[in-house]
Protein backbone atom coordinates (compact mmCIF):
# COMPACT_ATOMS: atom_id res chain seq x y z
CA UNK A 1 0.00 0.00 0.00
CA UNK A 2 1.58 3.25 -1.11
CA UNK A 3 -0.37 5.21 1.16
CA UNK A 4 1.53 4.17 4.15
CA UNK A 5 4.79 5.74 4.11
CA UNK A 6 6.46 3.82 6.87
CA UNK A 7 5.79 1.92 9.96
CA UNK A 8 7.61 0.90 13.03
CA UNK A 9 6.97 -1.77 15.45
CA UNK A 10 8.48 -2.14 19.13
CA UNK A 11 7.68 -5.46 20.53
CA UNK A 12 5.82 -5.11 24.14
CA UNK A 13 7.08 -1.82 25.28
CA UNK A 14 3.15 -0.75 26.08
CA UNK A 15 2.26 -1.27 29.68
CA UNK A 16 -1.17 0.29 29.52
CA UNK A 17 -2.85 -1.27 27.53
CA UNK A 18 -0.23 -4.19 27.59
CA UNK A 19 1.57 -5.01 24.27
CA UNK A 20 3.07 -3.72 21.12
CA UNK A 21 3.14 -0.29 20.03
CA UNK A 22 2.78 0.01 16.06
CA UNK A 23 3.83 3.50 14.72
CA UNK A 24 2.25 3.70 10.89
CA UNK A 25 2.81 7.19 8.62
CA UNK A 26 -0.32 7.09 6.40
CA UNK A 27 -1.46 9.35 3.94
CA UNK A 28 -5.09 10.64 4.99
CA UNK A 29 -6.40 8.97 1.91
CA UNK A 30 -5.54 5.65 3.74
CA UNK A 31 -6.31 6.85 7.15
CA UNK A 32 -9.72 5.19 7.06
CA UNK A 33 -8.14 1.67 5.79
CA UNK A 34 -5.71 1.99 8.86
CA UNK A 35 -8.33 2.64 11.39
CA UNK A 36 -10.10 -0.35 9.95
CA UNK A 37 -7.41 -2.41 10.59
CA UNK A 38 -6.44 -1.57 14.01
CA UNK A 39 -10.25 -2.08 15.65
CA UNK A 40 -10.66 -5.31 13.73
CA UNK A 41 -7.37 -6.22 15.76
CA UNK A 42 -9.70 -5.83 19.08
CA UNK A 43 -10.07 -9.67 19.44
CA UNK A 44 -6.35 -9.80 20.13
CA UNK A 45 -6.97 -7.68 23.10
CA UNK A 46 -7.11 -3.98 23.86
CA UNK A 47 -6.67 -1.34 20.73
CA UNK A 48 -5.94 2.33 21.56
CA UNK A 49 -4.89 4.92 18.56
CA UNK A 50 -3.85 8.11 18.38
CA UNK A 51 -3.51 10.10 15.48
CA UNK A 52 -1.58 13.51 14.46
CA UNK A 53 -0.94 15.63 11.63
CA UNK A 54 2.58 17.07 10.09
CA UNK A 55 3.77 20.24 8.47
CA UNK A 56 5.29 18.55 5.89
CA UNK A 57 6.43 15.42 4.61
CA UNK A 58 9.15 14.37 1.84
CA UNK A 59 9.81 10.81 1.03
CA UNK A 60 12.08 10.10 -2.07
CA UNK A 61 10.65 6.92 -3.78
CA UNK A 62 6.89 8.11 -2.97
CA UNK A 63 6.79 11.64 -3.53
CA UNK A 64 3.97 11.59 -6.02
CA UNK A 65 1.56 9.72 -4.09
CA UNK A 66 2.61 12.34 -0.82
CA UNK A 67 1.30 15.34 -3.29
CA UNK A 68 -2.21 13.76 -4.60
CA UNK A 69 -2.92 13.11 -1.06
CA UNK A 70 -6.23 13.87 0.11
CA UNK A 71 -7.18 17.41 2.01
CA UNK A 72 -9.91 14.84 4.92
CA UNK A 73 -9.65 14.36 8.26
CA UNK A 74 -10.55 10.75 9.87
CA UNK A 75 -14.19 10.79 11.90
CA UNK A 76 -12.20 10.29 14.74
CA UNK A 77 -10.17 13.77 14.34
CA UNK A 78 -13.55 15.92 13.65
CA UNK A 79 -15.52 14.59 16.23
CA UNK A 80 -12.60 15.37 18.54
CA UNK A 81 -12.50 18.94 17.65
CA UNK A 82 -16.37 19.35 17.66
CA UNK A 83 -16.04 17.75 20.89
CA UNK A 84 -13.56 20.19 22.50
CA UNK A 85 -15.22 23.44 21.07
CA UNK A 86 -18.61 22.04 22.02
CA UNK A 87 -17.81 20.50 25.62
CA UNK A 88 -19.99 22.40 28.36
CA UNK A 89 -17.79 24.12 30.73
CA UNK A 90 -17.25 27.81 31.90
CA UNK A 91 -14.90 28.30 28.72
CA UNK A 92 -17.89 27.38 26.44
CA UNK A 93 -20.16 28.83 28.68
CA UNK A 94 -17.98 32.03 28.59
CA UNK A 95 -17.28 32.34 24.91
CA UNK A 96 -20.29 32.39 24.08
CA UNK A 97 -21.59 34.88 26.33
CA UNK A 98 -18.90 36.98 25.26
CA UNK A 99 -20.07 36.61 21.82
CA UNK A 100 -23.16 37.25 22.64
CA UNK A 101 -22.48 40.71 24.43
CA UNK A 102 -20.22 41.81 21.76
CA UNK A 103 -22.84 41.46 18.93
CA UNK A 104 -25.43 42.96 21.06
CA UNK A 105 -23.86 45.93 22.05
CA UNK A 106 -22.29 46.73 18.36
CA UNK A 107 -26.13 46.53 17.13
CA UNK A 108 -27.01 49.39 19.71
CA UNK A 109 -23.50 50.85 18.80
CA UNK A 110 -24.79 53.94 15.64
CA UNK A 111 -21.48 53.23 13.59
CA UNK A 112 -22.99 50.65 10.62
CA UNK A 113 -18.94 50.24 11.02
CA UNK A 114 -19.14 48.91 14.07
CA UNK A 115 -22.26 47.12 13.87
CA UNK A 116 -20.14 44.97 10.93
CA UNK A 117 -17.17 44.64 13.20
CA UNK A 118 -18.99 43.57 16.49
CA UNK A 119 -21.17 41.11 14.09
CA UNK A 120 -17.63 39.51 12.64
CA UNK A 121 -16.25 39.34 16.10
CA UNK A 122 -19.04 37.30 17.62
CA UNK A 123 -18.65 34.75 15.09
CA UNK A 124 -15.47 34.47 15.58
CA UNK A 125 -15.67 34.11 19.78
CA UNK A 126 -18.99 32.31 19.84
CA UNK A 127 -18.77 28.47 18.92
CA UNK A 128 -22.55 28.38 18.10
CA UNK A 129 -21.72 26.55 14.52
CA UNK A 130 -19.68 23.49 16.10
CA UNK A 131 -22.70 22.22 18.25
CA UNK A 132 -24.48 21.53 15.29
CA UNK A 133 -21.69 19.96 13.34
CA UNK A 134 -21.49 17.75 15.90
CA UNK A 135 -24.91 16.88 16.22
CA UNK A 136 -25.05 15.84 12.20
CA UNK A 137 -21.87 14.24 12.79
CA UNK A 138 -22.89 12.18 15.57
CA UNK A 139 -26.01 11.37 13.44
CA UNK A 140 -23.94 9.90 10.48
CA UNK A 141 -22.11 7.67 13.02
CA UNK A 142 -25.33 6.83 14.20
CA UNK A 143 -23.89 7.65 17.58
CA UNK A 144 -27.10 8.73 20.04
CA UNK A 145 -25.12 9.60 22.67
CA UNK A 146 -22.89 11.92 20.92
CA UNK A 147 -26.04 13.42 19.57
CA UNK A 148 -27.61 14.00 22.54
CA UNK A 149 -24.85 15.80 23.94
CA UNK A 150 -24.45 17.65 20.30
CA UNK A 151 -27.89 18.85 21.15
CA UNK A 152 -27.24 19.55 24.41
CA UNK A 153 -24.58 21.93 23.80
CA UNK A 154 -26.70 23.45 20.73
CA UNK A 155 -29.81 24.33 23.54
CA UNK A 156 -27.57 26.06 26.39
CA UNK A 157 -25.41 28.11 23.83
CA UNK A 158 -28.28 29.55 22.17
CA UNK A 159 -29.79 30.10 25.57
CA UNK A 160 -26.55 31.71 26.72
CA UNK A 161 -26.77 33.47 23.95
CA UNK A 162 -30.42 35.10 24.15
CA UNK A 163 -29.93 35.82 28.05
CA UNK A 164 -26.53 37.86 27.40
CA UNK A 165 -28.35 39.82 25.09
CA UNK A 166 -31.14 40.45 27.58
CA UNK A 167 -28.88 41.48 30.22
CA UNK A 168 -27.10 43.84 27.91
CA UNK A 169 -30.11 45.58 27.13
CA UNK A 170 -31.27 46.06 30.34
CA UNK A 171 -28.05 47.77 31.38
CA UNK A 172 -28.28 49.76 27.98
CA UNK A 173 -31.77 50.56 28.81
CA UNK A 174 -31.10 51.54 32.54
CA UNK A 175 -28.29 54.11 30.78
CA UNK A 176 -31.29 55.80 28.99
CA UNK A 177 -28.96 57.66 26.27
CA UNK A 178 -30.89 55.97 23.42
CA UNK A 179 -29.19 52.92 22.84
CA UNK A 180 -32.24 50.77 22.23
CA UNK A 181 -33.62 52.72 19.74
CA UNK A 182 -30.95 52.48 17.50
CA UNK A 183 -30.55 48.76 18.47
CA UNK A 184 -34.28 48.23 16.94
CA UNK A 185 -33.61 50.45 14.16
CA UNK A 186 -30.67 48.96 12.88
CA UNK A 187 -30.37 47.08 9.25
CA UNK A 188 -29.98 43.98 11.26
CA UNK A 189 -33.01 43.78 13.25
CA UNK A 190 -35.21 44.98 9.75
CA UNK A 191 -33.57 41.81 8.18
CA UNK A 192 -35.56 40.05 10.51
CA UNK A 193 -38.53 40.65 9.58
CA UNK A 194 -38.74 39.58 5.85
CA UNK A 195 -36.92 36.32 4.18
CA UNK A 196 -35.28 36.82 1.05
CA UNK A 197 -33.72 34.70 -1.55
CA UNK A 198 -30.46 36.52 -1.17
CA UNK A 199 -30.27 35.66 2.39
CA UNK A 200 -31.50 31.99 1.86
CA UNK A 201 -28.54 31.70 -0.51
CA UNK A 202 -26.09 33.08 1.83
CA UNK A 203 -27.04 30.88 4.68
CA UNK A 204 -27.10 27.96 2.10
CA UNK A 205 -23.50 28.68 1.35
CA UNK A 206 -22.04 29.63 5.06
CA UNK A 207 -23.57 26.01 5.97
CA UNK A 208 -22.95 24.12 3.32
CA UNK A 209 -18.91 25.07 3.41
CA UNK A 210 -18.96 25.32 7.23
CA UNK A 211 -19.32 21.47 7.00
CA UNK A 212 -16.67 20.92 4.31
CA UNK A 213 -14.74 22.61 6.18
CA UNK A 214 -15.00 20.38 9.23
CA UNK A 215 -14.99 17.05 6.80
CA UNK A 216 -11.27 18.66 5.78
CA UNK A 217 -10.46 19.66 9.12
CA UNK A 218 -10.29 23.44 8.75
CA UNK A 219 -11.87 23.82 12.05
CA UNK A 220 -9.99 27.18 12.10
CA UNK A 221 -11.55 28.64 9.19
CA UNK A 222 -15.12 27.94 10.83
CA UNK A 223 -15.71 31.63 11.78
CA UNK A 224 -15.97 32.56 7.80
CA UNK A 225 -19.03 30.41 7.28
CA UNK A 226 -19.98 31.82 10.73
CA UNK A 227 -20.25 35.45 9.36
CA UNK A 228 -22.23 34.37 6.40
CA UNK A 229 -24.80 33.33 8.57
CA UNK A 230 -27.90 34.88 10.59
CA UNK A 231 -27.69 32.30 13.46
CA UNK A 232 -25.55 34.67 16.32
CA UNK A 233 -27.82 38.27 14.85
CA UNK A 234 -31.12 36.12 14.63
CA UNK A 235 -30.32 34.65 18.38
CA UNK A 236 -29.01 38.20 20.76
CA UNK A 237 -32.04 39.80 18.60
CA UNK A 238 -34.42 37.43 19.90
CA UNK A 239 -33.10 38.08 23.52
CA UNK A 240 -33.15 42.01 22.78
CA UNK A 241 -36.29 41.96 21.70
CA UNK A 242 -37.78 40.06 24.66
CA UNK A 243 -36.28 42.57 27.30
CA UNK A 244 -37.76 45.47 25.01
CA UNK A 245 -41.26 43.71 25.11
CA UNK A 246 -40.89 43.49 21.28
CA UNK A 247 -42.36 40.19 20.67
CA UNK A 248 -43.32 40.38 17.09
CA UNK A 249 -40.03 40.87 16.86
CA UNK A 250 -38.50 38.02 18.90
CA UNK A 251 -40.65 36.23 16.93
CA UNK A 252 -39.73 36.44 13.52
CA UNK A 253 -35.94 36.11 14.89
CA UNK A 254 -36.91 32.68 15.95
CA UNK A 255 -38.20 32.28 12.73
CA UNK A 256 -35.19 33.42 11.58
CA UNK A 257 -32.96 31.13 13.52
CA UNK A 258 -35.41 27.97 13.14
CA UNK A 259 -34.59 28.73 9.15
CA UNK A 260 -30.92 28.63 9.85
CA UNK A 261 -31.15 26.19 11.68
CA UNK A 262 -32.35 24.08 9.70
CA UNK A 263 -30.48 24.95 6.75
CA UNK A 264 -27.23 23.86 8.80
CA UNK A 265 -28.38 20.65 9.88
CA UNK A 266 -29.81 19.79 6.31
CA UNK A 267 -26.61 20.80 4.76
CA UNK A 268 -24.29 19.24 7.27
CA UNK A 269 -26.13 15.50 6.60
CA UNK A 270 -25.79 16.28 3.13
CA UNK A 271 -22.02 17.21 3.27
CA UNK A 272 -21.22 14.46 5.77
CA UNK A 273 -23.42 11.82 4.22
CA UNK A 274 -21.44 12.31 0.93
CA UNK A 275 -17.94 12.06 2.73
CA UNK A 276 -19.17 9.18 4.70
CA UNK A 277 -19.71 7.21 1.77
CA UNK A 278 -16.92 9.22 -0.95
CA UNK A 279 -14.45 9.68 1.62
CA UNK A 280 -14.23 7.28 4.63
CA UNK A 281 -15.71 4.14 2.45
CA UNK A 282 -18.50 4.16 4.98
CA UNK A 283 -16.56 3.70 8.06
CA UNK A 284 -17.98 4.44 11.23
CA UNK A 285 -15.90 5.43 14.84
CA UNK A 286 -16.23 3.29 17.52
CA UNK A 287 -19.38 3.62 19.93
Amino acid sequence: MDSVISMTVHRGESVKPPGDVIGVMVLNSAADAVFRLAIDAEDQGTVSVATSGLDSLTDTRLQAVVRGDLDEVTWEEAETAMRRHTRIAVNFILTVAGGGVVATVGLAASSRVTQATALVAAAIIAPVFEPLARLTLAAVNRHGRVMATGLLSAAVGYLTLIVSALLIVLILRADGHGYTQTLLHSPVVHDMHEITLTSLLLTTAGATTGAIMVAAGRFTQLAGPLIALQLIPATVVTGAALELGRYSTALHSLGQLAINIGIVLAAALIVFGYKHVAAHDRRRPPR
